[in-house]
This record gives structure tokens, C-alpha cells and sequence, in this order.
């Protein structure tokens, strides 16, 4: 699936997610939501999702590394201009309830980074 299928996702019944290109996956979420490509005016709502998803795990970090995992204002912007980064919304709302930052490395090799999803939504 390429990253602009990924932005086109939709949630067809209570444990299917469809692409555009037709691919479906299992989900286990029972609550609807829509993936769609980040904006710059998504950024604090991401940071929202990256410090609540990270936060049980702050002490496993070093301060440098949980900032670089959990980012900044000034980092996620820079982010957005890097690589491209998605976001999970939830449906009737306009709460980002799960982010995922990925860029292509090179042909057929792609790199994911910032995954997260907040903890009530985990599961």
C-alpha cells in the first residue's frame, strides 16, 4: 500500500479497514475513524497523542530521546516538512486518537517513525 492509498483509508465495517487501492486489514478498534494526511494545523493535537502515548514510558528514556520520540512544536513542523505523517481521526470528531510519520528511503524501503496511539484507543 503507497502512502497516498494510506490517505484514503475508511473504516467499512466494526474490524475492516479499506484503502483506496482496494487493500483491507483487521482492525480492533469497535469505534469508527478515518486516516488522512497531517496538517501543520494538526500539530498540537499530534504532540497531545505522542506525549499521552509515551508518557508510561518516560523513564525508560533519556530526556534527549523522549523529546526526539514525543517531539516539539518547533520538531514536529520540521517533521511534517520531512516526512509524510497521517493521522487517525476519530469519526464526528475532530480528536487525532493516532499518529504514524513515514518517508520512502529508497525504491521498494520506507521508514516508519512516530507511531503512536492514545492509550484509551490501545487494544
Amino acid at each position: 500500500m503507497g502512502l497516498i492509498e494510506l490517505a484514503h483509508t475508511s473504516l467499512i465495517g466494526p474490524d475492516v479497514i479499506a484503502c483506496s487501492d482496494g487493500y483491507t486489514a483487521p482492525v480492533s478498534s469497535k469505534r469508527p475513524f478515518s486516516v488522512r494526511k497531517a496538517t501543520a494545523e494538526d500539530c498540537a493535537s499530534i504532540l497531545e497523542c505522542l506525549a499521552s502515548a509515551f508518557a508510561p514510558f518516560r523513564e525508560s528514556y533519556t530526556l534527549g530521546a523522549f523529546l526526539d520520540t514525543v517531539l516539539t512544536p518547533e520538531s514536529v513542523l520540521k517533521r511534517l516538512q520531512q516526512m509524510s505523517i497521517f493521522v487517525a481521526v476519530e469519526a464526528g470528531t475532530a480528536t487525532i486518537v493516532g499518529t504514524i510519520g513515514c518517508n520512502t528511503l529508497r525504491e521498494n524501503q520506507g521508514h516508519i517513525r512516530d507511531m503512536a496511539v492514545r492509550p484509551e484507543w490501545q487494544g
